[in-house]
């Protein structure tokens, strides 16, 4: 290494040696540099060690002794290109690695000094700093040009053939045209619920559903002026609440006793 090189020797310990800084110095070719030598490196501070921008740092200690945060103070000290080199005793290259890539400094390679008994690891602290602003071109994306669809009747299919249109009656059998014929079987049941076998009759019936025996009632002016409920009490309620039999269907609800009012449009004809 040429001379006038600015290095930085830390070291965990409290106290060092002048044989120590030089073998340090003399394995990582950093014979003729100015070094400055600072101890108990775990206690560094940011406002201690940044703005120095130096060529190169380096710095040892026990496993696991370069912590995320101390390699990022560490690596503030170094101006843009410059080099860090770690050297851990019983630790392994992978995790040095991996500790300086969260700290910043990607890149790192192992050093030719690393043995059996410590790890040596050498990063490069990138061109750019924090903060460093770059312009980027991004090229204006074309917008796609828009498919138009365009139908017509005399559209011809890939045979070239003329489509058709189907006649939905065609396609309708003879049985499908037919009236279905009503039987006891599929007739709806009305509100009385007697239509099929297994249905029952209302409770109080007295409309002759239960018997079998049903006929058909017609209204009087006697059961307008004093209506009464069947024995199913539900006449008065509405037509919601009748029988399809009912007498009153499609009379206003009422009081039993008290005479059904009739609006005066209720027996005019519609034209």
């Amino acid at each position: 290494m040429s001379g006038n090189r600015n290095v930085l020797a830390l070291f965990a310990s409290s106290t060092v040696d002048v044989n120590q800084v030089n073998n340090l110095a003399t394995t990582h070719g950093y014979i003729e540099a100015n070094i400055t030598v600072a101890t108990n490196s775990g206690n560094i501070t940011e406002q201690q060690i940044a703005g120095h921008f130096l060529d190169a740092i380096l710095s040892t200690g026990p496993s696991g002794h370069h912590s995320v945060q101390l390699l990022g103070i560490i690596a503030k000290a170094l101006h843009p290109g410059g080099q860090l080199t770690i050297i851990e005793s019983d630790a392994s290259v992978e995790d040095i690695s991996k500790r300086l890539l969260l700290s910043g400094l990607p890149g790192a390679t192992p050093s030719s000094s690393s043995n059996d008994i410590a790890a040596a690891v050498q990063a490069t602290k990138p061109t750019w700093d924090t903060g460093v602003r770059a312009a980027i071109s991004l090229k204006k994306k074309t917008p796609k040009a828009e498919t138009t669809w365009k139908i017509s009747l005399n559209d011809k299919n890939d045979g070239g053939e003329d489509d058709e249109l189907v006649d939905e009656d065609a396609l309708l059998t003879e049985e499908d045209a037919q009236r279905p014929t009503i039987t006891a079987d599929n007739a709806a049941d009305d509100d009385c619920e007697v239509g099929t076998s297994g249905k029952k009759a209302c409770k109080n019936c007295t409309c002759g559903r239960a018997e079998g025996k049903m006929e058909e009632v017609k209204l009087t002016r006697e059961m307008l002026e004093n209506p009464k409920t069947g024995g199913c009490g539900s006449c008065g309620l509405g037509d919601a609440f009748r029988c399809a039999g009912c007498p009153y269907k499609g009379l206003p609800s009422f009081e039993e006793g008290k005479p059904i009012q009739l609006p005066p449009d209720f027996l005019a004809v519609d034209v």
